[in-house]
């Protein structure tokens, strides 16, 4: 079963392709650190995870936060745990990312319409 298959059994919620950069907060990982500042570019989002670009390595099981912008023009954080991480086509790396249980409200309302 390829990684894509297993990604897509465990999504409890639609995804919304979503091209938008986030602030990176923090990366949980001690043996990696990001060159401040960071910045994430979001692929897809949903309720429960998203699927971001960044330009450095982190360690699966990892814990991250991350800034979104509110429709307001305030921004958000939200903290997730890193699922899966690949080598992008563009030098980069995707990164899958769970959304903890007190991100899915905040992230919900930044979903919806305007």
């Amino acid at each position: 079963m390829s990684i894509e298959n297993n990604n897509d059994e465990r999504r409890s919620a639609p995804r919304r392709d979503l091209e938008e950069t986030l602030f990176i907060e923090s990366v949980s990982s001690e043996q990696l650190r990001p060159m401040e500042p960071s910045t994430a570019n979001t692929v897809n989002v949903s309720a429960n995870g998203m699927q971001v670009e960044l330009d450095f390595p982190v360690l699966e099981d990892s814990d991250i936060a991350l800034w979104i912008n509110d429709p307001d023009g305030s921004r958000s954080l939200v903290g997730g745990t890193i699922r899966w991480v690949r080598d992008n086509e563009s030098g980069g790396y995707l990164v899958g990312i769970e959304l903890d249980d007190d991100s899915t409200p905040t992230v919900q309302q930044w979903l919806k319409p305007n």
